[in-house]
């Protein structure tokens, strides 16, 4: 992988980061049950894989739970259940670890 790859990853990386960190910094969830069981329900539609006929690859279900959350809940609390299922993705059920890039292609 060249050098303007990697800068690149790693950019995205940072600026992921950075919107996470402006996330928890401002999240105060309306009803913090609630959304707590929607991110508890994102990492769990995160770690299953849904296997397509005719395709190689599987699928995550998260999609589906980051529309909903888009829809119900705020710019702050969406993206951390996000980055929650995204972390749950690449960490749980995982065959072998990932690296910081792996991670970060996510």
């Amino acid at each position: 992988m060249g050098r303007e790859a990697k800068t690149y990853i790693y950019a995205v990386i940072g600026a992921g980061g950075l919107v996470l960190a402006w996330s928890l910094a401002n999240c105060l969830p309306d009803v913090p049950w609630l959304w707590a069981i929607y991110t508890a329900l994102t990492m769990l539609a995160s770690v299953a894989k849904l296997r397509l006929p005719g395709m190689e690859r599987t699928f995550s279900l998260n999609f589906l739970f980051l529309l909903y959350g888009v829809a119900q809940f705020s710019l702050t609390e969406t993206p951390v259940a996000g980055c929650a299922g995204a972390v749950a993705q690449s960490v749980l059920n995982a065959k072998k670890g990932s690296s910081l890039i792996q991670l970060g292609e996510v």
